[in-house]
């Protein structure tokens, strides 16, 4: 059995006995290949690599060091997201979810690069349980979507 090595899309081991040309080659496939997988599960607009995509989700509100990912991916529903990380752990990918975008720790910044899954779309309230004071919603829905159908139903 092969011993599991890091991800090639978000680093370049420094000591390789291989001309910088070909390291840089070997990471634009293997970047490709993930590519190609992302697309085959969420569909190529719904996977994003540009730089300004990912220049977005470097960064959140905290003083914390910007951290890129390689990939943002936007997954419809909970299979995909399955999908998606079944991919990334047999690749070692890490996987970051992201939900409503107001991050002010850092906890959504991608330390070690890897996927961004963005669950923001998400924003569907399943239930409100009155009895227990209890709501089940989607990742996406904000405080203030949330309290807005709260107030709706009165409590």
């Amino acid at each position: 059995m092969s011993k599991k090595t890091l991800a090639k899309v978000d680093y370049i081991k420094p000591l390789e006995d291989k001309p910088y040309a070909e390291v840089v080659a070997e990471k634009e496939s293997y970047h490709k290949e993930v590519k190609n997988k992302l697309i085959s599960i969420v569909q190529e607009e719904n996977v994003k690599d540009d730089p300004e995509v990912i220049a977005e989700y470097s960064k959140d509100l905290s003083l914390e060091t910007p951290r890129s990912p390689s990939f943002v991916v936007f997954p419809k529903d909970t299979a995909q997201v399955c999908e998606i990380v079944k991919y990334a752990n047999e690749m070692i990918l890490p996987v970051v979810p992201v939900s409503s975008g107001t991050h002010n720790y850092g906890t959504a910044l991608p330390r070690m690069g890897g996927i961004v899954v963005d669950l923001s779309g998400w924003k569907k309230i399943h239930k409100i349980d009155y009895r227990n004071r209890a709501v089940r919603i989607e990742p996406g829905v904000t405080y203030d979507q949330l309290q807005e159908a709260l107030e709706k139903e009165v409590l």
